[in-house]
């Protein structure tokens, strides 16, 4: 910032200068001191009063030279920029200031991080005659996708729950579907049509009521959107009208008896009509639903949700979330602490081995079930197009030997994406990966291993191409984010994806996202033959009544496309949380989120 710049130079050219104290110092030594025309010095001089940094005597009459007082330290003068910034959402911005000047400034750092740390974590901030409970987070990266159709990484999908409702919720556990935004349903005798009815006085987050066109708008524009993922969830709805204002038909091709659960999943959620076609692609960035929390902001800096006070169900006890977006940025975790989030993720949890400003707080644990696997690229010409290949480096790439020479949040090797304990018998063989290569011709053909910039994706990467050189296979890593990655193009030439798969409490839909998603890797890597394979045995899992049932068709479907080897389980994580104790309701998803409309300050 040049203004900072430029009171550095004037502070440097008088060193000895006290602050608030009186010194001589003309124009021509302003326009010397900053490398500028006398003009120029005076508008400067100008803008540096108006930040009630110094104050200027000029001076009048023959022999009387000019004064200037300086009135803040440099130092003091940076923290106090770098602060504003912050406050108006520029962390990045302030961190990078910071950074240049710290050198220069010894004192720097440590000033502005005993600020900074406090600004993060629990608040009662003072708004009008309320008080506000709010709680700032730190994100790596911005949200840029909170739109339905289209979210499909873990962080939006999480939020997405938080913005948005479905038309009834599904519980697993009791394969029970309760009322959300729909009160009642009925289904016909042959179980092809379905009615709902949608709760009076539904408000969206900018005051309009929800209609029975805003649903059938929302279906629509996931059938009708190229880049929607979701598109095979409507798979077997012929018809979807607005019979009434709150009525809703469906009429199905066939029974479906997963038709309720499918309706539960968050990327089903109901959006504003006339808002989402009004607002277009922006529409992803500042979403408007029904759900516990709005989006009052979202940019490159700052993720802010508000809790919605008109909201038809229990109201969120946090009044104020605010995601801070630092970025890859190192200066970040140089400043803040262990102490400055009230949530923070962990790898080690032993209570000797905490810093000693968390060593109070609540531990968490919860192993994710997200599964870490690698797909093969079963559509191109190579070695990959030979089943034994495949099997070879499934072989050679054992999850139990990743998880115990990597270590870290890695708990548990998997040999497929099935939960239970009594399903974890697939295998992958016995045979000798070295005759396999020599079975299927194997050349020393380059493989080309694609995956996300995370530390986690690079260390498995690097193992992944070490243990596959000890059989004579080259493979070449590239990183990407998330949007490159899933391009056509970055697809194509992929041998190899690494990814991990989303395994939520509704295990049944979750496995067919990672078979049917748009977004699925190992759905777009799957050849013809095995995708129209996939076709057939949902559209039969569709038809089965009982959920033991169609469980036991997943297990043989998983079963079927292990023993292909169209893609290779490696192994899932280990959440584990710290929470303050004074942040109350603080408990872990499958995915390793926390729930934010349950948290409370004590």
């Amino acid at each position: 910032m040049q203004i900072i710049d430029d009171y550095i130079r004037l502070f440097g050219h008088k060193p000895d200068a006290a602050i608030g104290s009186e010194i001589p110092f003309s124009l021509d030594e302003v326009a010397a001191a900053l490398c500028c025309t006398p003009r120029n010095g005076k508008l400067i001089l100008g803008r540096l009063i108006e930040r009630n940094w110094i104050s200027w005597m000029p001076g009048r009459g023959r022999g009387n030279r000019s004064h200037i007082k300086f009135l803040v330290e440099p130092v003091v003068m940076i923290d106090g920029v770098a602060r504003e910034w912050v406050y108006q959402g520029h962390v990045q911005k302030a961190l990078a200031l910071i950074e240049e000047h710290a050198e220069a400034q010894p004192a720097l750092s440590d000033r502005f991080s005993q600020w900074f740390r406090g600004y993060f974590g629990m608040h009662q901030l003072s708004v009008g005659e309320e008080t506000v409970d709010a709680l700032r987070l730190r994100l790596d990266f911005p949200i840029t996708c909170l739109d339905p159709a289209v979210a499909w990484l873990r962080s939006e999908s999480h939020l997405l729950k938080q913005v948005y409702n479905t038309l009834v919720a599904y519980h697993p556990a009791t394969d029970t579907v309760d009322p959300m935004l729909a009160y009642h349903w009925e289904i016909n005798e042959r179980g092809d049509v379905w009615t709902f009815f949608l709760r009076k006085g539904v408000l969206f987050h900018h005051g309009q009521p929800l209609r029975a066109l805003d649903v059938v708008a929302s279906f629509a524009r996931i059938r009708d959107r190229d880049d929607s993922h979701y598109r095979w969830m409507l798979t077997g709805i012929k018809r979807i009208e607005a019979v009434e204002e709150r009525v809703i038909r469906f009429e199905l091709e066939q029974p479906n008896h997963m038709f309720l659960q499918l309706l539960a999943s968050e990327y089903l959620s109901i959006v504003p009509a006339e808002y989402a076609e009004e607002m277009g692609a922006e529409f992803a960035r500042l979403p408007v639903g029904t759900g516990p929390f709005k989006v009052v902001r979202n940019d490159e800096s700052m993720l802010v949700l508000e809790a919605f006070a008109s909201y038809f169900r229990e109201r969120a006890h946090l009044d104020r979330i605010e995601f801070v977006i630092l970025g890859e940025h190192g200066l970040a975790d140089k400043l803040l602490d262990e102490s400055a989030y009230g949530i923070r993720y962990e790898s080690v949890l032993a209570g000797e081995q905490l810093p000693p400003s968390i060593r109070g707080w609540r531990q968490l644990e919860r192993t994710e079930w997200c599964v870490q696997y690698i797909a093969f690229n079963m559509r191109k010409n190579g070695p990959l197009a030979d089943k034994r290949f495949r099997q070879a480096l499934a072989l050679i790439l054992d999850g139990a030997r990743l998880t115990q020479e990597l270590g870290g949040n890695r708990c548990e090797p998997m040999r497929r994406m099935m939960p239970g304990a009594d399903l974890i018998a697939a295998d992958v063989g016995s045979a000798d990966p070295a005759l396999l290569l020599a079975q299927c011709g194997y050349t020393g053909d380059v493989l080309r291993l694609r995956t996300f910039t995370d530390d986690d994706h690079r260390e498995d990467a690097a193992w992944i191409e070490a243990q596959c050189a000890r059989y004579g296979i080259k493979v070449e890593s590239a990183f990407f984010d998330a949007q490159t990655l899933l391009t056509p193009a970055c697809i194509g030439a992929a041998d190899i994806i690494h990814d991990s798969a989303s395994i939520g409490e509704d295990v049944e839909v979750s496995l067919l996202h990672v078979w049917l998603a748009g977004h699925s890797f190992v759905q777009q890597l799957l050849d013809e033959s095995t995708q129209a394979t996939v076709a057939k045995r949902v559209e039969m899992l569709y038809g089965m009544k009982e959920r033991g049932q169609r469980l036991r068709q997943l297990v043989e479907l998983e079963d079927e496309l292990l023993g292909t080897f169209a893609y290779h389980p490696l192994y899932r994580n280990e959440a584990k949380l710290l929470a303050h104790p004074d942040l109350a309701g603080v408990t872990i998803n499958e995915q390793g989120w926390v729930e934010y409309a349950k948290l409370w300050f004590r």
